[in-house]
């Protein structure tokens, strides 16, 4: 039994000394423990217990599934990294990510992975939820909420800018057989991780696909507002974008801005512009203002389309 200590699980179990057996099986059970406590850092919680279940397998194997998938990345992160100390920045992000990891979690979520000051992650898979795209939307506005305070970084403002999108993608273990990686791929996937960057150029923090906005409650959508037909870069057609605010517009905002919109999607941009230049304390309608200026100065084919300029 002390194998089990070394993760080797190729031995049988010898009974000759049975109490000898009992003391070393105990033995290789707290170290097991403690391994396992350790293992679950790396992968998934999730992914754990489906090993140690049988539900899931060690084995190159996916599967589609329908899932929310999220990406989040730190606003000016290069900016930062050139101004503050290393050691300064990993005690301020670790204290970030401890935070927003358990909002994942405990809104039933899959932590994926840390990209650097990235967090991926998706709800849906490999446990299947009544309701995973409330769980995303809960998720995001208690994120948001963390968002508008965190100070750990003095002379910066520390926000995350979110992308998320509701689709079917591959999602198990990806790899090769020396490592293999609990993960999800596809369209769905690469349309989210297209969505977060897209939030600098449209000065957002929470941009959502149509689809992820279709599929969450009528109350839920009362956080959002269209945001604008657009093309995102490496799909061959636009699509509808919303943004998720942290609270309700009120009704004067909420009817100007939908009026705006109207107008601009019809490619009048004059009284788009207008109205959009009216609402100063907006930086989304700022942006949408001086977009505005630019096509009417230069037609575009594309009427009432926005465009994604870089990734």
């Amino acid at each position: 039994m002390t194998s089990l200590t070394k993760l080797d699980f190729s031995k049988e179990l010898n009974l000759n000394n049975q109490l000898y057996e009992l003391h070393t099986t105990q033995i290789s059970y707290e170290h097991l423990r403690t391994a396992l406590a350790a293992f679950a850092k790396y992968v998934p919680i999730s992914v754990v217990e489906g090993l140690l279940s049988g539900s899931i397998r060690d084995v190159l194997e996916m599967e589609m599934s329908k899932i929310c998938i999220l990406f989040m990345d730190l606003e000016n992160f290069t900016k930062i990294c050139e101004s503050v100390p290393v050691s300064t920045l990993i005690q301020c992000l670790s204290q970030i990510f401890e935070d927003m990891t358990q909002i994942i979690l405990k809104n039933n979520g899959t932590l994926d992975k840390y990209i650097g000051d990235c967090i991926m992650a998706f709800w849906g898979a490999p446990k299947s939820l009544i309701d995973s795209s409330s769980d995303t939307f809960n998720a995001i506005q208690q994120m948001q909420k963390l968002n508008n305070s965190l100070s750990c970084l003095e002379g910066f403002k520390i926000r995350f800018r979110t992308g998320v999108h509701k689709g079917k993608a591959l999602v198990g273990n990806f790899g090769s057989s020396k490592r293999l990686d609990f993960t999800a791929l596809g369209n769905t996937v690469n349309l989210a991780a297209r969505l977060e960057p897209l939030n600098k150029q449209f000065k957002t923090y929470v941009l959502s696909s149509e689809d992820f906005y279709n599929s969450i409650s009528y109350e839920d959508q009362n956080f959002c507002r269209f945001i604008g037909k657009t093309q995102i870069i490496g799909r061959s057609s636009p699509i509808k974008i919303y943004q998720i605010l942290d609270k309700p517009l009120n009704e004067f905002l909420k009817g100007s801005w939908e009026a705006a919109m109207s107008y601009f999607s019809q490619g009048d941009y004059k009284k788009a512009e207008k109205i959009f230049e009216s609402l100063t304390d907006d930086e989304a309608s700022v942006e949408l203002a001086r977009e505005c200026n630019e096509k009417f100065k230069t037609p575009y084919s594309g009427v009432g389309i926005r465009t994604m300029l870089s990734k």
